[in-house]
């Protein structure tokens, strides 16, 4: 038979010019198989499959390979294919176990067709990321596409983890107890009050450590990272004020960010600003700063 397309979503996304270009990739040789395979076609798109060879005497060679691509925009970025590749092979086993109990694959009168089920799968996944397809009354496909997490920012010894999320029901059956051993010293220091450097303190584990461990909260979106500014904190100035004093462009930032409307007078000076910051000293809380009546 050789290498052919049985079956296509969309017909715009892939011409048989562009296949003709890349089959022995999609249809690969024997030691190519069972894997993720990732390809550009023409057009600058993923071809991502994970073909599957199955042998059996009644085939015409005594084996054929076979392989369900999804093509991917050429956008997608080449370090984010491994979130497909768990979804990708769950797809080609779920062909293959039709092929072996079906015969969906070789016989026209199986009682699975497979373009039916493949363009469900098509429209469920680019709408919701997910798919659960009851394809006979025995049989049931449940598939989902990893989400594109994007790197986390640096975790710094100054800021405050505040945790978004219930720990004790955040993964479903996942208890806390199978967490990371790191993680689950950290969780009782978690307040939304206490910083990084802190919370590494009160929990006796070096601060690389709970950096580590608060970014992967951050990560999975279990905490967010707040700055340590409190009303209870005692603050300075350092000789950086000179800057702020000779600087008109930040002093005109500065001005705007503390403006309750910029709309509505009476506007804020600069002089104020200059004398409010000039107010915090050690020994002063930065709630007895603004408790004070300030004469400029």
């Amino acid at each position: 038979m050789g290498r052919d397309i049985t079956s296509l979503s969309d017909s715009r996304s892939l011409s048989p010019e562009s296949f003709n270009e890349i089959s022995e990739y999609v249809i690969p040789k024997p030691q190519f198989c069972d894997r993720l395979t990732a390809i550009r076609n023409s057009d600058g798109d993923w071809v991502v499959g994970h073909p599957m060879r199955l042998k059996h005497e009644s085939y015409q060679r005594k084996a054929i390979v076979v392989n369900m691509c999804f093509v991917v925009e050429s956008s997608f970025k080449s370090k984010f294919l491994a979130t497909l590749e768990h979804f990708v092979a769950k797809v080609a086993h779920y062909v293959v176990e039709l092929e072996i109990n079906y015969d969906s694959l070789t016989s026209p009168s199986s009682s699975v067709q497979l373009p039916s089920l493949f363009q469900t799968v098509f429209e469920e996944i680019n709408k919701n990321s997910f798919c659960i397809l009851p394809v006979n009354e025995t049989c049931l496909w449940f598939l989902k596409i990893d989400p594109v997490w994007k790197d986390p920012p640096e975790v710094l010894d100054h800021q405050v983890p505040v945790p978004i999320v219930d720990f004790d029901n955040t993964f479903g059956r996942t208890s806390v107890e199978e967490w990371d051993l790191s993680i689950r010293v950290i969780l009782p220091f978690i307040n939304g009050i206490n910083h990084v450097k802190k919370i590494a303190d009160l929990a006796n584990q070096d601060k690389e450590i709970v950096r580590c461990s608060v970014q992967h909260l951050v990560y999975y979106n279990c905490v967010r990272m707040s700055d340590i500014f409190q009303y209870s904190n005692m603050y300075r100035v350092t000789e950086e004020i000179r800057k702020f004093f000779e600087n008109v462009e930040m002093q005109q930032q500065c001005i705007s960010s503390i403006m309750i409307n910029p709309n509505q007078p009476p506007y804020p000076t600069f002089q104020i600003a200059f004398a409010l910051y000039c107010q915090l000293q050690p020994g002063m809380t930065m709630y007895q700063v603004c408790q004070t009546e300030m004469k400029v």
